[in-house]
């Protein structure tokens, strides 16, 4: 099974390209080292930085095409390059939480609940869709988390994945400062696919993190 995961990083605006595309990789291979396993085999697609660069590690019409998300973003205007990566993003939380009846896996036709979600989202700018993301700690993962809890106690199958994944999905949100992108780093086989890997200055009180220069790395992950 294969899942694009999103990962938060920043960048050096003095580097040129190709040093920016390898400290953004090197970011996530200490991520993989810590937190993988041998199955999580895996696949830089792109990157995509906050002042519209669009960057592809994927070969030209790759087998399992990993080069279409990055040519996706590339082909739109520089200003909206970094909201529609942004967008994507946001997305997969959403697909992740499952809110509002979305499936993140479907055979044929999309189903309607996730075109009513485009439709939401395209409506919505993104501040106000990192709100309602954060919304859904107090309104659908703990109702989520109580149906798990019951099942659990049920003794129903697959009850205490249910729960885990509910906990997982209430901590990637407690911990993200930059929704959607969970601070507390988990494995791939997590219910959440977007981390946040910005290198976060301890000398103070609170951790200090660069809001200024970012970017979205995209992976493909084999789980």
């Amino acid at each position: 099974m294969h899942g694009t995961y999103c990962f938060l990083v920043n960048f050096d605006p003095k580097a040129d390209d190709t040093e920016i595309c390898m400290d953004a990789e090197g970011a996530f291979n200490d991520y993989i080292d810590e937190y993988g396993d041998e199955n999580n085999w895996n696949r830089v697609m792109a990157l995509v930085l906050n002042d519209g660069r669009v960057f592809g590690y994927a070969e030209d019409d790759d087998y399992r095409g990993r080069d279409v998300l990055q040519k996706e973003f590339a082909d739109k205007p520089v200003e909206t390059r970094w909201e529609a990566a942004m967008r994507w993003v946001l997305e997969v939380a959403l697909l992740d939480m499952e809110v509002d009846g979305v499936m993140d896996f479907w055979f044929g036709e999309k189903p309607e609940a996730n075109l009513k979600l485009e439709q939401k989202l395209a409506a919505m700018t993104i501040e106000q869709i990192q709100q309602w993301i954060a919304a859904q700690r107090e309104t659908h993962l703990i109702t989520k988390m109580e149906e798990a809890t019951q099942k659990l106690k049920a003794k129903e199958a697959m009850g205490s994945y249910y729960v885990r994944a509910a906990i997982q999905q209430i901590d990637a949100l407690d911990s993200a400062d930059f929704i959607p992108f969970a601070a507390e780093l988990r494995n791939p086989y997590a219910d959440w696919r977007c981390y946040d890997l910005r290198e976060r200055d301890w000398s103070q009180d609170e951790a200090k993190v660069n809001n200024e220069h970012i970017g979205i790395l995209f992976v493909d992950i084999h789980t």
